[in-house]
C-alpha cells in the first residue's frame, strides 16, 4: 500500500468527500491552537503564578513556535 504524500495529494484531489474532510479537521486544528493559548496565559496571570509582564513575553514565544 503506497503512503507516500503524493499518493495522499491525488487522493484528496479526486475524492470531494475526503478533500471536505482533510479542510474542516485543519481548520479545527487551526482554531483550537488559536484559543488555546489565551486561555493558558490567562489562566496562569489570574492565579497569580505568573507576572503578567513575563506571561506576555511567554504567549509571544510559544505562539511563534
Amino acid at each position: 500500500m503506497d503512503m507516500s504524500l503524493p499518493f495522499f495529494m491525488r487522493q484528496v484531489v479526486t475524492n470531494p468527500a475526503l478533500l471536505i474532510t482533510v479542510v474542516l479537521t485543519l481548520g479545527v486544528i487551526c482554531v483550537n491552537g488559536i484559543t488555546d493559548a489565551p486561555n493558558a496565559i490567562a489562566t496562569c496571570v489570574s492565579t497569580r503564578s505568573l507576572d503578567v509582564n513575563i506571561a506576555i513575553v511567554m504567549a509571544a514565544v510559544c505562539n511563534c513556535g
